[in-house]
């Protein structure tokens, strides 16, 4: 019986957190008529603009055709466009359009102090010198539920976040996630 205890204690725990997210996010985009998803989507492109729906999927942990739908939303909307890609007319490139990047800029703010950021901010505050361990969990769980090439992916556009064209502080975060692999 303790061993459904730590499933329960694990399941309401993330569920916790995914509901927190998920409900910050609709109340942050609510007001523009757009899903948390579709908020989501648009962070994708502000950082890296021009990538093909099925990165898009991938990358948003969507099924393809949900990728579609909200790339079709948007579109309607005026926030993004889509082109065929010129090596490739079978690959549809999607990009942010000026106002997509202003909405973006104005939400962002809203996004870093929602319940979830500003919950691990407090965390990692309380934890002092071991103030990344959080990160190194949530890496470490990122990468058995979303495989290798999701944590890498979200390593480098962190590092971008960042602002540092430095490989190594990327090799760094890289290093840290997989020195117990």
């Amino acid at each position: 019986m303790h061993r459904w205890a730590d499933v329960h204690l694990t399941f309401n725990l993330i569920r916790s957190l995914s509901k927190a997210l998920d409900d910050d996010l609709r109340r942050i985009a609510r007001p523009y008529h757009l899903t948390g998803s579709q908020l989501h989507l648009l962070s994708l492109l502000y950082q890296e603009d021009g990538v093909s729906i099925s990165t898009i999927a991938q990358r948003g942990l969507w099924h393809i055709s949900s990728a579609f739908h909200n790339v079709a939303k948007l579109e309607q909307l005026g926030l993004v466009t889509t082109r065929s890609n010129q090596e490739d007319e079978r690959i549809t490139e999607v990009h942010l359009t000026e106002e997509g990047r202003r909405l973006f800029d104005a939400v962002s703010g809203e996004i870093e102090q929602s319940r979830v950021i500003q919950a691990i901010q407090k965390l990692q505050e309380h934890m002092g010198s071991q103030q990344e361990l959080p990160v190194q969990i949530g890496l470490f769980l990122c990468e058995a539920l979303s495989g290798r090439d999701f944590t890498q992916w979200l390593l480098r556009s962190t590092a971008q976040w960042k602002q540092t064209d430095n490989p190594e502080d990327v090799e760094k975060m890289t290093d840290t996630v997989y020195a117990n692999h």
